[in-house]
C-alpha cells in the first residue's frame, strides 16, 4: 500500500478532511502497522489523508478513487454485506 500512496499527488488544503459531514458512507480508514510509524489513512472521494504521529498531515489525490476503489476490493470479503453494498453503491 506505500508504493501506492506514494504514486498519489499533493491535494490542496482546504479545511477538514475528506471525509467531513454526513451519514452513511464516508471513507475508509486504514491503521498501517507499528513499522509504518502508525499511520492513519483516510480514504473517501478521491481524496487520501495521511497522518503520522510524526510529522504534520498530507492531503492526496486519488484520481478516479483508484486506491480507495482497490481497498474494498481488497478488503471487502472482511467487511459486512450490508457495508459493503453501501460503498460500492457510493463508488458507483
Amino acid at each position: 500500500m506505500g508504493r501506492r500512496i506514494a504514486s498519489l499527488t499533493p491535494a490542496p488544503a482546504p479545511g477538514g478532511g475528506p471525509a467531513d459531514g454526513g451519514l452513511g458512507y464516508r471513507g475508509l480508514l486504514v491503521r498501517t502497522s507499528p513499522e509504518e510509524a502508525d499511520a492513519a489513512i483516510t480514504v473517501a472521494g478521491g481524496l487520501v489523508s495521511v497522518r503520522r504521529p510524526d510529522g504534520p498531515p498530507r492531503r492526496l489525490r486519488d484520481p478516479g478513487r483508484v486506491l480507495e476503489r482497490w481497498l474494498v476490493a481488497e478488503g471487502g470479503p472482511h467487511l459486512p454485506p450490508d457495508v459493503l453494498t453501501a460503498v460500492r453503491r457510493d463508488l458507483g
